[in-house]
């Protein structure tokens, strides 16, 4: 697998209409790109997305690869109810979605953490 299989100028055309989607509506636009591929070396395929993005994920597991680039938006709640409150927030923000690529259409993903404590901390 080489990066050049990745069809990174359509994954960079979504991300650019989220942005435009932002920017026109002064809100948070989510991108989603799916697109399935065979196994690869992460790092070769990575290197060009976290030189456009200082936020960057990846989750692999035998089945299946995540990868997020950039953020929308952070969700950010405390108390009991913080949980919901992100839930919330994440519904409202998925109904925007720009989504492309070749692969089947799927909900846009979450990905973040929560400190186990109900109230602030030292971690977001």
């Amino acid at each position: 697998m080489h990066v050049a299989d990745i069809d990174l100028p359509g994954f960079l055309e979504v991300h650019a209409k989220a942005t435009a989607e932002a920017r026109n509506n002064d809100c948070p636009a989510l991108a989603t790109w799916r697109q399935e591929i065979p196994p690869v070396d992460p790092a070769g395929l990575l290197r060009p997305l976290f030189e456009r993005s200082t936020r960057t994920f990846v989750w692999m597991s035998p089945h299946s690869t995540v990868m997020a680039m950039g953020s929308a938006t952070d969700f950010t709640h405390t108390g009991h109810d913080r949980f919901a409150g992100i839930r919330r927030g994440w519904e409202r923000a998925a109904r925007t979605a720009v989504s492309g690529g070749p692969g089947s259409r799927a909900m846009p993903s979450l990905v973040g953490g929560f400190a186990f404590a109900p109230r602030p901390g030292p971690l977001p």
